[in-house]
């Protein structure tokens, strides 16, 4: 099994992704220095490196995997009875086995992209109403506090 095909589903913030590109940078660097048997585990890692600095990492085995509350929770960042509320809600799908909670890799990680598609939406949004909000509270003849409590 390559390095590939053991990395499980993961999701990496653009900070992470960018740090990631860094070091694809000292990788490559390496070219040329290694012995003969050691530049395929570095092909394998370049590939693995550039899957995660582009966000394309997916792997299909993984995403077939049935994760439980504490790791989909991790994965999620958020802390495990907050994620069991929301699958309770009917959130995310889930199904259990005997008494505990299993959620579909795939399911947190569409998840996880519906909720970063919400956050750019909201900021968005905020950043279009700031102007708008501004110039109301200008015409009004509002200070900056006052505006702020009235929700301007």
């Amino acid at each position: 099994m390559t390095a590939l095909e053991q990395i499980e589903l993961a999701q990496f913030s653009l900070s992470d992704r960018a740090r990631v590109t860094a070091t694809l940078q000292s990788v490559r660097s390496l070219r040329g220095t290694l012995p003969p048997e050691a530049e395929q585990t570095l092909d394998e890692v370049e590939t693995l490196l550039d899957r995660i600095a582009s966000g394309s990492l997916r792997n299909p085995l993984a995403e077939t995997r049935d994760l439980t509350t504490t790791e989909a929770a991790q994965i999620l960042r958020c802390s495990r009875p907050h994620l069991i509320r929301l699958l309770e809600e009917g959130r995310n799908p889930f199904h259990k086995v005997g008494r505990d909670r299993r959620i579909a890799a795939a399911d947190v990680g569409s998840y996880l992209e519906a909720r970063e598609a919400l956050k750019h939406e909201v900021a968005a949004a905020r950043a279009a109403r700031l102007p708008i909000n501004q110039s109301i509270a200008n015409e009004l003849g509002l200070t900056p506090d006052e505006a702020a409590e009235i929700g301007l």
